[in-house]
């Protein structure tokens, strides 16, 4: 994160979105995991994938400088099947569903394989 001296006469706003969450050294938001470090640093802990996007840093003085920190959250792929048991019975000759849905991010590739030969489902 970029250091930005804090000069006297002015304001440094942190914002996402439309929302200011400090102006200089008041806390705005009621978020009690957000928090200024040495008076312009923002800190975020317990991140959570609806923390994820940009946040900016403004010194509001006639120019309005603004620096944009894009934050992505990294979660791990995990997958869930359908049934849970992942055990279906069906009628020779009848159609059968599979279902397997993943989630994290970045989005993982879901892979089906049947007698050693792979599917990538899109």
């Amino acid at each position: 994160m970029k250091r930005i001296q804090v000069l006297s006469n002015y304001v440094l706003l942190w914002r996402r979105g439309i929302n200011v969450l400090t102006a200089s050294n008041i806390m705005v938001t009621r978020d009690e995991r957000i928090r200024l470090i040495d008076g312009y640093n923002l800190e975020i802990s317990d991140l959570e994938p609806q923390d994820a996007g940009d946040y900016v840093c403004q010194i509001s003085d006639k120019i309005n400088r603004d620096q944009v920190h894009t934050v992505e959250i990294l979660v791990p792929p995990s997958v869930r099947a359908t049934p849970t048991s992942g055990q279906l019975q069906a009628r020779k000759g009848g159609p059968v569903t599979l279902e397997c849905k993943g989630s994290g991010n970045p989005v993982p590739s879901i892979y089906w394989t049947k007698k050693y030969r792979a599917y990538l489902v899109k």
